[in-house]
């Protein structure tokens, strides 16, 4: 894995599957490239800006956990428009949506989350 948000999201990947194997989670469509592969993507549904995990394990008013992850040393500013919008929609209907930055982050958040601690 050559980039570095990929690396951190496979870590905490990692972390959920050893330490809560029971946790619900999916990751988003895994970015290949090419026309065919673009065209295929958008007539099976998936959406620009779409964050890179979604945990489905329900805890207070949340109906989820979404994690956009990012390269450590990146900012919120990096985002795209297309990522911003759909993480603030996500917000809106009730799931806990976050960007995260490295792995252990998205382990104290994950954590906090699956407590209640938020």
């Amino acid at each position: 894995m050559n980039h570095p948000e990929s690396r951190e999201q496979a870590a905490f990947v990692k972390f959920l599957r050893t330490a809560h194997p029971c946790v619900l989670f999916t990751i988003s469509p895994i970015n290949r490239t090419g026309i065919r592969a673009a065209i295929r993507n958008k007539i099976m549904g998936y959406r620009k800006g779409t964050p890179d995990m979604t945990i489905y394990e329900p805890r207070g008013k949340y109906h989820g956990l979404v994690i956009e992850f990012k390269a450590p040393g990146k900012k919120i500013k990096d985002l795209s428009d297309e990522q911003h919008d759909f993480l603030v929609e996500l917000n809106r209907r009730n799931y806990y949506a976050v960007v995260c930055f490295s792995e252990e982050e998205a382990q104290r958040i994950f954590i906090k989350y699956m407590m209640e601690v938020l």
